[in-house]
C-alpha cells in the first residue's frame, strides 16, 4: 500500500511539472500531464487517500447546471460540449502536489520559465512575420511594423486568455516575494498580450489591472498612479505601431471589419434563439441543439445586416455556431440556470480572495492579483469563448488550483 501511495505521489508531483513546462508552449503536453494526473488520482483514491484534495464545491457551482441540462433533455449527448471533463484535472494536480511535497517555489519558477520562453517566441514572430514551428531561414528578416503572433498554441485567441492569466499570476508573485525574476516574466508577457493582437485581451487586461490598481496600494495617489502608469504603458506601447493602432481603435467599431461584424450577428442570433425557447429551454438551456437553433436565427439576422448585392454566403461567417461570447453560450445551452451557476462561481472566488486578502494583510498583493485576474478573464469572456477553450481551461484550473493553495497555506508556504 505504501509502495503504491508513493508512486501516486510521484505521477501528481510529475503533472505539476509538467503543467508548469507545457501549458505556455504545449498543448498536446497539456494532455500528457492531465493522463498521468488522472493516473495519480486513481491511485490516491484506490489507497483510499482523501486527503489533500482541493474543495469541490467551486466546481459543483457550475457543474450542477450542465447535469440538470442533460437531465431535462433526458440524453447524456450533451457531455460532449458541456464543462464535465478532464480539463478539470490541472485544479487538483497542482493544489494537491504542492501539499504532499512542497514543491511551490519550483513549480512556479518553471511556469515562469516557460512563460518566458512563450513571451520570447511571441516578439519573434511578431517582428519577423513567421510562425516559430515553419521558421524560414533564409527568407528571415526582421520588420519595424509586428504582425498577428500566436506562439506555440495555434491560435492567437487561445495565446492571448494564457497570457493574460499568466500576467497577473507573476506580477502578484513578484509584488509578495519580490523576485526580478517573475516581474522581468510579467514586463515580457504583457508585450507578449500587446503582440498577440488579441483586442478581447487587450480590454481584459485593462479592466483588470484597473481593479487591481484600485486594490493593492493603501494611498490614493499610489492607486492613481499606478492606474495612470499602467494605462499610459499600454497605450504608449500600442499607438507606437499604426497597425496595433488600427486595430485597437477598431474595437470601437462594430462595423470596421468583418470580425466585429460576426460577432454582433452572432450574439443577436442567439438572444433571438432564446427568446423563442420554451419554459424548460430557457431554465435548462437546449445543449447540444443550440446551435442548431441559433443557425436558424443567423440565417434571418444575416440578410437584415448584410446587403444581399454582396453575394456573401452566411456560412462563412457562422463559424460554426461558436458564440464567441460565454455568457450567450451559458445561457444558450445551459439556460438562465447555467449562466446563474457560471456567475455564481465567479463571484465565489472573488469572494474567497477578497477575504483572504482581509485575513492576510502581507499576501494582500497575490490575492489581488487573483482579483485582477479573474476580472480580466471576465471581460474577455464578453468576446470570447475562454472557459470552454480547453488549453485556456487548462490553465485557469491550474491557476485556481495554486490560488487555494495560497489561501490554505497563507504565510506557511514561503517559510
Amino acid at each position: 500500500m505504501d509502495k503504491s501511495r508513493s508512486v501516486a505521489v510521484f505521477l501528481i508531483v510529475l503533472s505539476s511539472y509538467l503543467f508548469a513546462l507545457t501549458i505556455p508552449i504545449s498543448i498536446a503536453g497539456d494532455n500528457i500531464a492531465i493522463g498521468i494526473a488522472s493516473a495519480g488520482i486513481l491511485l490516491f483514491l484506490l489507497n483510499k487517500d482523501f486527503k489533500n484534495y482541493p474543495p469541490v464545491k467551486p466546481l459543483l457551482i457550475f457543474l450542477v447546471p450542465d447535469i440538470l441540462t442533460m437531465i431535462s433533455q433526458m440524453s447524456l449527448s450533451f457531455l460532449k460540449m458541456s464543462c464535465i471533463n478532464h480539463h478539470l484535472i490541472p485544479y487538483f494536480s497542482s493544489y494537491k502536489s504542492f501539499k504532499e511535497k512542497r514543491i511551490f517555489r519550483n513549480v512556479i519558477n518553471l511556469l515562469a520559465f516557460s512563460s518566458l520562453i512563450l513571451s520570447i517566441v511571441i516578439i519573434f514572430e511578431a517582428f519577423t512575420h513567421q510562425r516559430i514551428k515553419h521558421i524560414d531561414f533564409h527568407n528571415l528578416h526582421f520588420y519595424l511594423h509586428p504582425a498577428e503572433a500566436w506562439g506555440f498554441l495555434n491560435n492567437h485567441l487561445t495565446t492571448a486568455g494564457v497570457l493574460l492569466l499568466l500576467f497577473f499570476l507573476f506580477l502578484g508573485l513578484f509584488l509578495y516575494m519580490r523576485n526580478f525574476f517573475y516581474v522581468v516574466v510579467s514586463a515580457l508577457v504583457f508585450i507578449a498580450i500587446i503582440l498577440t493582437q488579441t483586442r478581447s485581451a487587450w480590454l481584459g487586461f485593462i479592466f483588470g489591472v484597473a481593479v487591481f490598481s484600485v486594490l493593492f496600494p493603501k494611498d490614493l495617489s499610489k492607486k492613481v498612479a499606478m492606474l495612470v502608469l499602467g494605462f499610459a504603458v499600454f497605450i504608449g506601447l500600442v499607438f507606437a505601431f499604426p497597425s496595433l493602432k488600427n486595430r485597437f481603435l477598431s474595437s470601437f467599431n462594430p462595423n470596421a471589419n468583418y470580425s466585429n461584424k460576426d460577432r454582433v450577428m452572432l450574439w443577436e442570433s442567439y438572444l433571438n434563439a432564446f427568446k423563442h425557447y420554451d419554459l424548460k429551454g430557457k431554465l435548462f438551456g437546449e445543449g447540444k441543439n443550440t446551435r442548431e437553433l441559433v443557425h436558424r436565427e443567423f440565417l434571418v439576422v444575416f440578410k437584415k445586416h448584410v446587403p444581399e448585392r454582396l453575394n456573401m454566403n452566411p456560412e462563412d461567417h457562422f463559424h460554426g455556431g461558436v458564440s464567441h461570447n460565454i455568457y450567450l453560450r451559458y445561457l444558450g445551452e445551459t439556460g438562465i440556470v447555467g449562466l446563474f451557476g457560471y456567475l455564481l462561481f465567479w463571484f465565489y472566488m472573488l469572494f474567497l480572495n477578497f477575504k483572504a486578502a482581509s485575513e492576510s494583510p502581507r499576501m494582500k498583493a497575490i490575492f489581488y492579483s487573483f482579483v485582477g485576474s479573474y476580472v480580466a478573464f471576465l471581460v474577455m469572456g464578453f468576446f470570447e469563448n475562454t472557459f470552454v477553450d480547453a488549453t485556456i481551461k487548462m490553465a485557469l484550473m491550474f491557476i485556481i488550483g495554486v490560488n487555494f493553495y495560497l489561501m490554505d497555506e497563507k504565510e506557511k508556504s514561503f517559510k
